[in-house]
């Protein structure tokens, strides 16, 4: 059993975590960030591993929609939590029902507090390439009115809170598996990270505990964003406006070079002072004209722009189109494959938040509470809600007409019926009572 006291209270507070992310992460089995674009790029203000991240989300609002756009489509799908596949046993079924205690139901708010928000900082490791999660456990109340010890909170901690540590092998060496330990202060060395106490989503690679992010390529599609705004600001003040040229006759004679050089600077001290002051005089023998900017070819500063939009489209969602970005009509065909590639995206983002839930939440929920021999139950992130409803209704209603059993759950589902609450008034089809109905089949309050 874990120190209950420890396990109450948060131990990664960031408000004392060292910012420097190479403090006590020198040789000795630390796992440093993989990241060229971490190690390289990260500003003056970025002290802390993955700042340069969280900096590029907030810079860049396109980056910041398309991530929360991904996420969106996975939270916005029905879930629910039942028993593994031929687990009929009274254990597991109590297992399922504790857990979906933790993270509700269409009929009852979740246990945990800011489920929601968790839910999607872990489908934020698509972006990040790992995120953390701390969980704050406590004695609570349980489906049954019973006392159990449960995860009240998960809270959002950055990764600089965080050390991956090789695990000693045999031999006295640091070739073992990678340990999560978490960071303090200043003098203070990283401990274990306790099983249980926290989260770690991790996505786009098993080489490397610190995971691959998807920003690391949208680095540079980012960055000519950014910087290209600034640079047509400085070329709209260059290029905007027309070029003031001074006019003047070429001397001639023994002093020409003298005089003609006295000249330019003189012309060129006027067409500085047009731009800045409202009145000006010269000589009689300079001319002032302007030269309007005359612009070639068809490549302008809103298709530099949306070539690097649709970059990070592309990364996101497969396809711009499936981003929201296509101006064009496109052939139904088109339509169709970019509508599967985004759905093949949702349903992976869908398994790895399953997953992440399975692993790192309800089986620690479950051996600590019912024992590790209980099986733990499964988190169903139903996918089908992303396809195609009608053709889905289509194919019940054809099942029942022909005969076959249709389960009863998956007919709610696809219809967007909820479950009945106990006692709740519902409609049946079912023979109206009061025998005023001798032929039956209509709707009647129960």
């Amino acid at each position: 059993m874990p120190d209950r006291r420890q396990w109450q209270r948060e131990l990664a507070g960031d408000f004392d975590v060292p910012r420097d992310w190479t403090v006590g992460l020198q040789g000795d089995g630390w796992i440093p960030h993989p990241s060229p674009i971490l190690r390289s790029k990260s500003a003056d203000g970025d002290h802390g591993v993955g700042d340069l991240y969280r900096r590029m989300l907030v810079e860049d609002p396109d980056l910041e929609s398309f991530a929360e756009r991904r996420e969106d489509a996975v939270l916005g799908l029905p879930r629910r939590v039942e028993p593994p596949p031929d687990e009929t046993s009274e254990a597991a079924e109590e297992a399922a029902r504790l857990c979906e205690y933790l993270v509700g139901s269409e009929n009852q708010r979740p246990l945990i507090s800011g489920l929601e928000t968790a839910l999607r900082y872990i489908l934020r490791a698509k972006s990040l390439g790992v995120t953390h999660l701390e969980a704050l456990w406590d004695d609570a109340a349980g489906p049954a009115g019973a006392s159990w010890w449960l995860p009240v909170a998960l809270i959002e901690k950055p990764m600089s809170a965080f050390a991956y540590r090789r695990a000693e092998s045999g031999d006295g060496q640091r070739r073992g598996p990678a340990q999560l330990h978490y960071r303090r202060g200043f003098g203070k060395d990283p401990l274990p990270a306790p099983p249980g106490k926290f989260i770690a989503a991790r996505r786009g690679s098993t080489a490397t505990p610190w995971g691959k992010a998807l920003l690391d390529a949208l680095y540079w599609p980012s960055f000519m964003k950014t910087k290209g705004a600034q640079w047509y600001a400085v070329h709209l003040d260059k290029f905007g406006s027309p070029t003031v040229a001074a006019m003047f006759e070429r001397a001639s004679g023994a002093d020409k070079e003298r005089v003609n050089e006295e000249r330019q600077a003189a012309g060129l001290e006027l067409a500085k002072a047009v731009q800045h002051d409202f009145a000006i005089s010269l000589p009689a023998d300079i001319e002032l004209k302007f030269i309007e900017a005359v612009r070639g070819g068809n490549a302008t500063y809103q298709l530099f722009m949306d070539w690097w939009v649709k970059a990070q489209a592309r990364a996101y969602f497969g396809e711009a189109a499936t981003g929201g970005l296509r101006r064009e009509v496109g052939s139904y065909a088109s339509d169709e494959v970019n509508l599967q590639i985004a759905l093949d995206k949702i349903q992976g983002d869908a398994e790895h938040l399953a997953q992440v839930i399975e692993a790192q939440l309800f089986r620690p929920v479950v051996e600590l509470n019912l024992g590790p021999d209980v099986p733990v139950p499964r988190l169903i992130v139903d996918t089908s809600e992303a396809e195609d409803r009608a053709l889905r209704q289509e194919g019940v209603a054809r099942a029942l007409a022909d005969g076959v059993e249709v389960p009863l759950d998956y007919y709610r589902r696809v219809h967007q019926i909820p479950t009945p609450r106990a006692g709740e008034p519902v409609l049946s089809t079912a023979t109206d009572p009061t025998g005023d109905d001798p032929e039956g089949g209509n709707a009647w309050l129960r």
